[in-house]
């Protein structure tokens, strides 16, 4: 029998929620053995997104003993928060686009050891390169003039 592209979306959304195969052959109508076997020959990961669950389980429950005002509030932070890493977010991914561009127009090995540092701290920005340590990086005092003047120059470029 074939299902539709819905029900499997459907089908790998509740495995990743962390339902049994059972129950969501119940909700979307498709055999848990065929469900299995899609689930192992794509890789799904059951329950990976259950943490969604539990934090929306968590802000309901906190809802329940504020008050109106106070959950407007806590809301309005978050959205700002939320707001504020999607910028970082946006700008960081401009700045590594700007630096792969410049990366073709280096001659100084310090101006490229700048662009290095400047992707590297990006990448921790983005999430893409977290550290496994608490260590701070070093950097030489000329290295950060060169790394402010680049982000002055990419900031004037970006506003231009």
């Amino acid at each position: 029998m074939a299902y539709s592209k819905e029900q499997w979306q459907r089908a790998k959304a509740y495995y990743e929620a962390g339902l049994t195969l059972r129950d969501i052959e119940k909700r979307v109508g498709i055999n848990y053995a065929v469900i299995s076997k899609k689930a192992k020959m794509q890789h799904w990961q059951q329950g990976a997104n259950a943490d969604y669950i539990d934090a929306k389980l968590t802000i309901s429950e906190k809802k329940a003993t504020k008050k109106a005002t106070e959950i407007q509030i806590l809301d309005e932070l978050a959205d700002e928060t939320i707001s504020n890493k999607k910028l970082i977010y946006n700008v960081t991914t401009k700045a590594l686009k700007k630096v792969e561009a410049l990366i073709e127009e280096i001659n100084n090995p310090n101006d490229l050891r700048t662009i290095i540092e400047l992707a590297d701290k990006a990448s921790l920005t983005l999430g893409v390169n977290a550290r496994h340590s608490s260590q701070q990086i070093n950097v030489q005092s000329n290295t950060q003039v060169n790394a402010k003047e680049g982000l002055k120059d990419f900031y004037e470029d970006v506003s231009n």
